[in-house]
Protein backbone atom coordinates (compact mmCIF):
# COMPACT_ATOMS: atom_id res chain seq x y z
CA UNK A 1 0.00 0.00 0.00
CA UNK A 2 1.87 3.59 -0.97
CA UNK A 3 0.77 6.13 1.82
CA UNK A 4 1.37 9.84 0.31
CA UNK A 5 1.78 12.11 3.22
CA UNK A 6 -0.49 15.12 2.66
CA UNK A 7 1.83 18.05 3.72
CA UNK A 8 5.16 17.01 2.14
CA UNK A 9 3.90 14.71 -0.85
CA UNK A 10 6.23 12.22 -0.29
CA UNK A 11 5.31 8.17 -0.65
CA UNK A 12 6.12 5.31 1.11
CA UNK A 13 5.38 1.93 0.49
CA UNK A 14 3.69 0.56 3.57
CA UNK A 15 2.07 -2.92 4.05
CA UNK A 16 -2.06 -2.72 3.94
CA UNK A 17 -2.40 -4.62 7.21
CA UNK A 18 -0.71 -1.85 9.43
CA UNK A 19 -3.55 0.67 8.62
CA UNK A 20 -6.18 -2.66 9.35
CA UNK A 21 -9.06 -2.45 12.17
CA UNK A 22 -9.84 1.55 11.41
CA UNK A 23 -6.04 2.80 10.87
CA UNK A 24 -3.70 4.60 13.03
CA UNK A 25 -1.84 7.73 13.47
CA UNK A 26 1.29 7.69 12.18
CA UNK A 27 3.82 10.77 11.67
CA UNK A 28 6.38 11.36 8.25
CA UNK A 29 9.40 10.66 8.61
CA UNK A 30 10.91 13.65 6.12
CA UNK A 31 8.59 16.52 7.14
CA UNK A 32 7.04 15.04 10.76
CA UNK A 33 3.62 16.44 9.64
CA UNK A 34 1.30 13.73 11.49
CA UNK A 35 -1.77 12.63 10.71
CA UNK A 36 -4.30 9.47 11.10
CA UNK A 37 -3.88 7.21 7.99
CA UNK A 38 -6.90 4.67 7.21
CA UNK A 39 -6.45 1.80 4.96
CA UNK A 40 -9.04 3.17 2.22
CA UNK A 41 -6.72 5.85 1.74
CA UNK A 42 -8.47 8.67 3.29
CA UNK A 43 -6.57 10.60 5.88
CA UNK A 44 -7.21 13.00 8.70
CA UNK A 45 -4.52 15.56 10.38
CA UNK A 46 -4.32 15.38 14.10
CA UNK A 47 -1.87 17.96 15.10
CA UNK A 48 -1.68 21.80 14.03
CA UNK A 49 0.63 22.61 10.92
CA UNK A 50 4.40 23.43 11.61
CA UNK A 51 5.75 27.13 11.92
CA UNK A 52 6.79 28.18 9.14
CA UNK A 53 10.39 27.56 10.54
CA UNK A 54 9.36 24.11 10.13
CA UNK A 55 8.20 24.12 6.65
CA UNK A 56 9.77 23.17 3.54
CA UNK A 57 9.93 23.48 0.14
CA UNK A 58 7.25 22.17 -1.44
CA UNK A 59 8.61 18.84 -3.26
CA UNK A 60 9.13 18.92 -7.24
CA UNK A 61 8.39 16.65 -10.19
CA UNK A 62 11.47 14.15 -9.16
CA UNK A 63 10.02 13.42 -5.88
CA UNK A 64 7.27 11.47 -6.94
CA UNK A 65 9.43 8.66 -6.72
CA UNK A 66 8.06 5.79 -3.64
CA UNK A 67 10.51 4.79 -1.12
CA UNK A 68 10.31 1.22 -1.16
CA UNK A 69 11.43 1.49 2.74
CA UNK A 70 9.18 2.09 5.34
CA UNK A 71 9.74 5.52 6.71
CA UNK A 72 6.36 6.41 8.30
CA UNK A 73 6.43 6.09 11.85
CA UNK A 74 3.35 4.50 13.73
CA UNK A 75 3.00 6.29 17.06
CA UNK A 76 -0.84 4.12 17.97
CA UNK A 77 -3.07 1.66 17.24
CA UNK A 78 -6.63 3.29 16.49
CA UNK A 79 -9.07 0.64 18.63
CA UNK A 80 -11.53 -0.67 17.00
CA UNK A 81 -14.74 1.53 17.64
CA UNK A 82 -17.73 -0.68 19.01
CA UNK A 83 -20.87 -0.08 16.99
CA UNK A 84 -24.61 -0.58 19.23
CA UNK A 85 -26.97 -1.53 16.47
CA UNK A 86 -30.77 -2.43 16.51
CA UNK A 87 -29.49 -6.18 16.22
CA UNK A 88 -27.16 -5.82 19.18
CA UNK A 89 -29.67 -4.33 21.75
CA UNK A 90 -32.17 -6.87 20.87
CA UNK A 91 -29.62 -9.90 21.63
CA UNK A 92 -28.99 -8.01 24.80
CA UNK A 93 -32.92 -7.95 25.36
CA UNK A 94 -33.41 -11.31 24.95
CA UNK A 95 -30.74 -12.57 26.99
CA UNK A 96 -32.03 -10.29 30.04
CA UNK A 97 -35.78 -12.09 29.42
CA UNK A 98 -34.30 -15.13 29.61
CA UNK A 99 -32.24 -14.68 32.91
CA UNK A 100 -35.31 -13.34 34.37
CA UNK A 101 -37.72 -15.82 33.38
CA UNK A 102 -34.66 -18.62 34.95
CA UNK A 103 -35.13 -16.37 37.95
CA UNK A 104 -38.78 -16.56 38.06
CA UNK A 105 -39.34 -20.18 37.87
CA UNK A 106 -36.51 -20.53 39.95
CA UNK A 107 -38.46 -18.75 43.12
CA UNK A 108 -41.62 -20.69 42.12
CA UNK A 109 -39.75 -24.06 42.56
CA UNK A 110 -38.75 -23.03 45.82
CA UNK A 111 -42.20 -21.45 46.75
CA UNK A 112 -43.65 -24.65 45.69
CA UNK A 113 -40.94 -27.39 47.55
CA UNK A 114 -41.07 -25.67 50.81
CA UNK A 115 -45.25 -25.17 50.80
CA UNK A 116 -45.25 -27.12 54.56
CA UNK A 117 -42.82 -24.56 56.12
CA UNK A 118 -44.25 -21.25 54.18
CA UNK A 119 -47.83 -22.55 55.22
CA UNK A 120 -46.84 -23.18 59.19
CA UNK A 121 -45.17 -19.94 59.16
CA UNK A 122 -47.78 -18.13 56.90
CA UNK A 123 -51.25 -19.61 57.33
CA UNK A 124 -52.15 -17.05 54.98
CA UNK A 125 -50.15 -18.48 51.98
CA UNK A 126 -52.68 -21.84 51.65
CA UNK A 127 -55.04 -19.33 49.60
CA UNK A 128 -51.99 -18.34 47.37
CA UNK A 129 -51.52 -22.62 47.10
CA UNK A 130 -55.28 -23.16 46.83
CA UNK A 131 -55.34 -20.72 43.64
CA UNK A 132 -52.46 -22.18 41.95
CA UNK A 133 -53.75 -26.10 42.33
CA UNK A 134 -50.89 -26.71 43.99
CA UNK A 135 -53.09 -28.21 46.94
CA UNK A 136 -55.56 -30.23 47.30
CA UNK A 137 -59.28 -29.58 49.43
CA UNK A 138 -61.42 -32.93 50.15
CA UNK A 139 -64.42 -31.69 51.81
CA UNK A 140 -66.36 -33.67 54.37
CA UNK A 141 -69.82 -32.29 56.34
CA UNK A 142 -68.26 -30.33 58.88
CA UNK A 143 -64.35 -31.41 58.64
CA UNK A 144 -61.92 -30.68 55.28
CA UNK A 145 -58.96 -32.66 54.70
CA UNK A 146 -56.72 -29.60 53.15
CA UNK A 147 -53.00 -28.90 52.75
CA UNK A 148 -52.44 -32.41 51.17
CA UNK A 149 -48.59 -33.20 50.48
CA UNK A 150 -46.78 -36.29 48.95
CA UNK A 151 -43.36 -36.67 48.72
CA UNK A 152 -40.87 -39.77 48.64
CA UNK A 153 -38.25 -39.24 51.64
CA UNK A 154 -35.63 -42.10 52.86
CA UNK A 155 -36.43 -43.09 56.45
CA UNK A 156 -34.71 -45.89 57.89
CA UNK A 157 -33.03 -47.73 55.87
CA UNK A 158 -35.60 -47.78 53.26
CA UNK A 159 -37.72 -45.24 50.79
CA UNK A 160 -40.84 -44.16 52.16
CA UNK A 161 -43.84 -42.65 50.64
CA UNK A 162 -45.11 -39.74 53.28
CA UNK A 163 -48.55 -38.16 53.08
CA UNK A 164 -48.89 -34.70 55.06
CA UNK A 165 -51.96 -32.49 55.67
CA UNK A 166 -54.34 -30.56 57.96
CA UNK A 167 -57.98 -31.67 59.30
CA UNK A 168 -59.98 -27.88 59.26
CA UNK A 169 -63.49 -28.18 61.45
CA UNK A 170 -65.85 -25.74 59.52
CA UNK A 171 -68.53 -26.96 62.13
CA UNK A 172 -70.21 -24.65 65.10
CA UNK A 173 -69.97 -27.09 67.70
CA UNK A 174 -67.24 -30.06 68.35
CA UNK A 175 -66.63 -32.50 65.93
CA UNK A 176 -65.20 -36.34 66.08
CA UNK A 177 -62.88 -36.80 63.51
CA UNK A 178 -62.77 -39.84 62.01
CA UNK A 179 -60.02 -42.40 60.96
CA UNK A 180 -58.64 -41.01 56.71
CA UNK A 181 -58.39 -43.61 54.27
CA UNK A 182 -55.89 -43.17 51.94
CA UNK A 183 -55.21 -44.86 48.11
CA UNK A 184 -52.08 -44.52 46.52
CA UNK A 185 -53.31 -44.26 42.88
CA UNK A 186 -50.65 -45.84 39.59
CA UNK A 187 -50.58 -43.70 35.92
CA UNK A 188 -52.97 -46.15 34.74
CA UNK A 189 -55.66 -45.42 37.11
CA UNK A 190 -55.48 -48.26 39.33
CA UNK A 191 -54.82 -48.71 43.33
CA UNK A 192 -51.95 -49.51 44.08
CA UNK A 193 -52.18 -49.41 48.30
CA UNK A 194 -55.07 -48.37 50.64
CA UNK A 195 -55.02 -47.91 54.46
CA UNK A 196 -55.99 -46.24 57.18
CA UNK A 197 -54.68 -43.85 59.63
CA UNK A 198 -55.63 -42.54 62.82
CA UNK A 199 -56.22 -38.98 63.51
CA UNK A 200 -53.58 -37.20 65.73
CA UNK A 201 -56.81 -36.25 68.10
CA UNK A 202 -60.19 -37.42 68.89
CA UNK A 203 -61.93 -34.06 68.32
CA UNK A 204 -61.98 -30.60 66.82
CA UNK A 205 -63.15 -27.39 68.36
CA UNK A 206 -65.17 -25.02 65.99
CA UNK A 207 -62.62 -23.58 63.30
CA UNK A 208 -59.98 -25.38 65.00
CA UNK A 209 -56.89 -27.23 62.72
CA UNK A 210 -54.88 -30.58 63.61
CA UNK A 211 -51.89 -31.35 61.14
CA UNK A 212 -51.84 -35.10 59.98
CA UNK A 213 -48.85 -37.25 58.91
CA UNK A 214 -48.49 -40.70 57.76
CA UNK A 215 -45.83 -43.01 55.80
CA UNK A 216 -45.61 -46.07 54.22
CA UNK A 217 -42.50 -47.87 52.44
CA UNK A 218 -42.97 -46.57 49.26
CA UNK A 219 -44.80 -48.86 46.69
CA UNK A 220 -42.38 -50.33 43.68
CA UNK A 221 -45.03 -48.87 40.98
CA UNK A 222 -44.73 -45.22 40.70
CA UNK A 223 -47.68 -43.41 42.45
CA UNK A 224 -48.96 -40.11 40.94
CA UNK A 225 -51.54 -39.24 42.85
CA UNK A 226 -53.40 -39.98 46.62
CA UNK A 227 -56.98 -39.74 47.09
CA UNK A 228 -58.21 -39.12 50.83
CA UNK A 229 -61.40 -39.45 52.84
CA UNK A 230 -62.89 -39.76 55.97
CA UNK A 231 -63.95 -43.33 56.67
CA UNK A 232 -67.91 -43.24 57.58
CA UNK A 233 -68.57 -43.11 61.17
CA UNK A 234 -70.47 -45.73 63.10
CA UNK A 235 -72.20 -43.05 66.07
CA UNK A 236 -73.16 -39.40 66.12
CA UNK A 237 -71.22 -36.91 65.94
CA UNK A 238 -71.33 -34.85 69.10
Amino acid sequence: MIVVCPKCKASFLVPATTFKNGGCTVRCAKCKWVWHQRQSGQHKPVSPPPTPAQQKEPPTAKQTKVDKTPTIVIIEEAPPKLRFTKERLLNLMGVALTICGAFVLFILSVIYVAHGPIVRTWPAAQSFYSSMGWVKAISSDQLTLSRITSQRRYMDGAMHLVINGVIISKAEKVQVIPDINIDAVAPDGQIIQSWLIKPPKATLEPDEAVPFTSSIVSPERTVIEVNLNFVELSHDKK
